[in-house]
C-alpha cells in the first residue's frame, strides 16, 4: 500500500494540464480547464490522509470523476458524504476544491427548473411526485420492510416540445423532468440497474433519464407518464447532435402516446367477449382521437369484429378488427399485410391481436399486442385453447 500511495502522489505531484487527455463523470456537464484541473491535483498530491477504511460507501464513493492520463491511464476519482475528503482507488486525500467540483458535477445546477413551464401544471405535478414516493415506497413496505424515503423533491422540469395537431382535443407536451426522493440513510435506498444520488444528497431512482409526457387542456394537465430514455431528448444535446432530431423526438413522443392514451375496460365488465368488444370501440374512439398531424390519423373508425380466442381468470386474448379510413394508408403506420386489408364500404379493415389482463382494480388492460401469436402466460390450466379456423 505505501508504495501504491508513494507512486500515486508523485504522479499527482508531476501532472501537467497536457497529460488531461479527457474528462467524465457526473450527470451535469460542469467545464473545467485541464489547468485548473492539474493545479487541483498537484495541491492535492501533499494532502495524503490514508486509506480509505470505511464500509460504507456513501462516504466516499457516491460521485465519480475520471481522468483519461497518455498511455490509457485513468484516474478513478470519488467522494461522497464526509466533505472535503477525495479517494482514488482507495487512498484518501483531503481537497476542497477537487471535492466540491466532484460534487457539483452530481448537483442540478441553477435554472433546471423553469417556473414559467410549471406553473401551469404545478398540482398535478405535486400529485404525481406524491403517487411516486408511495410507489417507491411500498416496494419495500410489502417486502416487510421499513420505508426509506421520507419525501420528494422536483430537481428539473423544462418544457422541451409541444404539439398541438397530435390530438384533435389537447396539447401533446414532453417536458425534461426529474425528482429526487429524501431519505435519512442512502445506505437503504434502493440501489439497483444505474440509479443515483445527486450532489444535495436526494437519491433518483430511476436509471434511465426521465421525461414527462402529457396532455395538457388550456391550464390544466388531463394526463401524464413518465417516459425513460437512454438518454436526454434535446434536439443537438451533446454527443447525440446527430441522433436527437426534431423528427427523432416526435417519434418517441407518438410511440409512447400510445401507452398514456391506451384504454382501459372498467371492472363492471365482467364477461372476456363484452370486455374484447369494449376494447375494441374504446380502440376505435383512440384513433379517432388524433388531430390532423397525427401520423395514424383517421377519417373514420368502429368496431368491425372482436373474436376471443383465448380466456382465463387472469384475462383474456382477441383478434379485433376495426374499420377504418386512414388518411395516409400507406404510411409506416398503415400499411397493407400489417394487419390492414381492404374491407366493406370502402373501409379498410385493421386486425390484431391482443392481451388484455385483469388488473388488481378489475379492469380489463392491454398488456401484449400484434400482427399474431399473443397468447396469455403459458402454464395458467385456465387457458381455454383456441378454436380451430374454418
Amino acid at each position: 500500500m505505501e508504495l501504491i500511495q508513494k507512486d500515486l502522489t508523485q504522479r499527482l505531484s508531476a501532472l501537467t494540464p497536457q497529460d488531461i487527455q479527457s474528462v467524465s463523470g457526473g450527470r451535469y456537464d460542469l467545464p473545467v480547464s485541464s489547468d485548473q484541473l492539474a493545479g487541483m491535483l498537484n495541491r492535492m498530491a501533499g494532502r495524503y490522509l490514508g486509506p480509505d477504511g470505511s464500509d460504507s460507501f456513501s462516504s466516499h464513493r457516491l460521485w465519480t470523476l475520471d481522468i483519461l492520463l497518455p498511455e490509457d491511464v485513468t484516474l478513478y476519482l470519488s467522494a461522497g458524504l464526509v466533505e472535503d475528503q477525495v479517494d482514488i482507488d482507495g487512498l484518501l486525500f483531503e481537497s476542497p476544491e477537487l471535492y466540491q467540483l466532484i460534487r457539483q458535477r452530481w448537483t442540478p445546477p441553477a435554472g433546471s427548473i423553469v417556473r414559467e413551464d410549471l406553473s401551469p401544471v404545478a398540482e398535478a405535478v405535486d400529485r404525481l411526485l406524491a403517487d411516486e414516493l408511495a410507489k417507491w415506497n411500498q416496494d419495500f413496505t410489502d417486502s416487510g420492510l421499513s420505508a426509506p424515503y421520507t419525501g420528494v423533491e422536483l430537481t428539473q422540469f423544462r418544457l422541451l416540445s409541444s404539439y398541438p395537431d397530435l390530438l384533435k382535443e389537447g396539447t401533446v407536451k414532453l417536458y425534461a423532468f426529474d425528482y429526487g426522493l429524501t431519505t435519512g440513510n442512502l445506505e437503504e435506498a434502493g440501489w439497483a440497474g444505474g440509479n443515483y444520488a445527486d450532489g444535495d444528497g436526494l437519491f433518483h431512482p430511476y436509471g434511465h433519464v426521465p421525461h414527462l409526457l402529457t396532455v395538457e387542456g388550456i391550464g390544466h394537465m388531463e394526463r401524464s407518464q413518465i417516459i425513460l430514455w437512454e438518454f436526454p431528448l434535446v434536439v443537438g444535446s451533446q454527443g447525440y447532435e446527430e441522433l436527437v432530431t426534431q423528427d427523432y423526438v416526435r417519434d418517441v413522443v407518438v410511440s409512447n402516446l400510445r401507452d398514456l392514451l391506451d384504454p382501459v375496460v372498467p371492472a363492471s365488465v365482467t364477461d372476456p367477449q363484452k370486455a374484447a368488444e369494449a376494447y375494441g370501440r374504446a380502440l376505435a374512439q383512440y384513433y379517432s382521437s388524433f388531430g390532423s398531424s397525427h401520423p395514424s390519423a383517421v377519417t373514420y373508425a368502429a368496431l368491425y369484429e372482436a373474436r376471443v380466442y383465448q380466456q382465463a381468470a387472469s384475462g383474456l386474448c382477441a383478434a379485433i378488427t376495426l374499420a377504418v379510413d386512414p388518411v395516409e394508408a400507406n404510411n409506416i403506420y398503415w400499411q397493407s399485410g400489417a394487419g390492414l386489408d381492404p374491407g366493406p364500404d370502402g373501409h379498410w379493415l385493421y386486425t390484431l391481436e391482443y392481451c388484455l389482463e385483469r388488473q388488481e382494480d378489475g379492469t380489463w388492460r392491454c398488456t401484449d399486442s400484434g400482427t399474431g401469436g399473443v397468447r396469455l402466460e403459458r402454464g395458467d390450466p385456465q387457458v381455454i385453447k383456441p378454436k380451430p379456423e374454418r
